[in-house]
């Protein structure tokens, strides 16, 4: 009896100790069992690792001593890119390092640097770092950029490190200017100077045009203002850079400038009215210029003894007189005639505007007489000058030179200028 019961209690023994060791076997990625004394943890399987966790292998993101890790559908810790959902909105991109930690930070790979964020996740678009002041922008593939790089309708410059340029930037030989928010086109004040900068971005030197008004730019982009001389014309631009036309008032004096802006100088006639500014490009006012009375407003004073024709005519009788010659005004020709014993012996042709085209004709004989009214009425030459002139068309008959025409053969002499040829 004794003998029945211990062969029942060593059967029923071996029989739960055949079990308990069944019993102790887990699943691993690979094989699918594991020792019971290696259920929790990281575990290498044919150059593997695998976590496991009572003895079942970890799948999906896994985050053990502060680092993040990801292991496949069969339990595989992953490394290098893979491109995993970020969340219900879509997938993205992350990297993890030959260990298998998730990368977070700038990386490095064939040139080439990439972002990834504090969750792991590739960074696309528009980077700020606060602690150092700049922006940085990789594209849809995650590269960072550098040099000219369009954003939507925007153009923006980074430094070969991936920096933000924000300010003056020399490309090519041009000048450009950069901020967070693209390249500038237009007007620019930098430091109180103003810059324009065309609609590519390149910053303008030398006179532009900008919604109808005239602006000059030095050398450098910088704006001009008040009184600039070019090529030896002067301009005066306002405060506000755009070039003035017309009269002007600059510290009390009047000024003259024309529709391009060249200030005048010398006598201008404005509708009815002549004026006299000085080589200066002031005008005259209160004074007598070449025997015309200028009033307080700068205008000559009309009056019969005042007129281009009184006072050519007085000044043409004061040369002719010695001569023994007379001059009168014709008014239905408008010439002045030269008269010697009664007989007309020549003319001489002046509108009566200064500065207009003018003539004298008459005889061979007469031609010192000639040259002395020429010059009297304006002809452009001195006194010796004419003489060679005419001495020289009386070789040729017919001369053009030096703005002037001149006949001088037998039949008489006739000098011109100012004429359109």
């Amino acid at each position: 009896m004794k003998k029945l019961v211990f062969s029942t209690i060593f059967a029923f023994v071996l029989s739960f100790a055949m079990y308990s060791q069944v019993s102790a076997a887990g699943t691993d990625g690979t094989q699918g069992t594991v020792s019971k004394q290696a259920v929790n943890g990281w575990k290498s399987s044919n150059g593997t690792w695998y976590y496991y966790t009572n003895g079942t292998s970890y799948k999906g993101w896994l985050f053990d001593q502060g680092r993040w890790y990801y292991l496949d559908t069969k339990g595989a810790m992953k490394t290098g890119w893979l491109y995993l959902p970020e969340g219900p909105d879509g997938y993205t991109w992350y990297f993890f390092k030959s260990n298998g930690e998730m990368l977070t930070g700038w990386y490095k790979e064939k040139g080439v640097w990439y972002f990834f964020d504090n969750k792991g996740r590739m960074s696309t678009g528009w980077l700020y770092f606060t602690a150092t002041d700049k922006f940085y922008y990789t594209n849809k593939d995650g590269k960072m950029q550098t040099g000219w790089v369009k954003i939507g309708i925007d153009w923006f410059f980074f430094q070969s490190d991936g920096s933000l340029h924000k300010g003056w930037i020399k490309d090519n030989g041009t000048w450009y200017y950069t901020s967070k928010d693209g390249l500038k086109t237009g007007w620019l004040n930098d430091n109180g100077t103003w810059y324009y900068l065309n609609n590519a971005g390149a910053m303008q030197t030398g006179w532009i045009k900008d919604d109808g008004e005239w602006y000059l730019l030095d050398k450098n982009g910088a704006m001009k203002t008040g009184w600039q001389n070019m090529s030896g014309t002067w301009y005066y631009l306002g405060t506000d850079g755009a070039m003035l036309t017309g009269w002007v008032e600059i510290d009390g004096r009047s000024y003259f400038l024309d529709w391009n802006g060249a200030m005048k100088t010398g006598w201008l006639q404005l509708g009815r009215d002549w004026y006299y500014l000085y080589p200066n490009g002031v005008m005259a006012v209160n004074t007598i210029i070449e025997g015309y009375v200028i009033d307080e407003d700068g205008v000559w004073v009309k009056d019969p003894d005042n007129t281009p024709r009184a006072i050519y005519e007085k000044k043409l009788n004061e040369i002719a007189a010695p001569y023994g010659v007379t001059v009168d005004y014709n008014s239905k020709l408008k010439v002045f005639e030269l008269f010697k014993d009664g007989w007309s012996i020549g003319a001489v042709g002046v509108t009566g505007s200064i500065g207009d085209p003018g003539y004298v004709w008459g005889s061979s004989s007469d031609k010192e007489l000639l040259i002395k009214l020429a010059i009297a009425i304006g002809a452009p030459a001195s006194e010796a000058v004419l003489t060679e002139l005419v001495m020289e068309a009386r070789q040729t008959d017919v001369l053009d030179k030096d703005n002037f025409t001149i006949i001088h053969n037998d039949d008489g002499l006739v000098i011109m200028w100012g004429f359109e040829h």
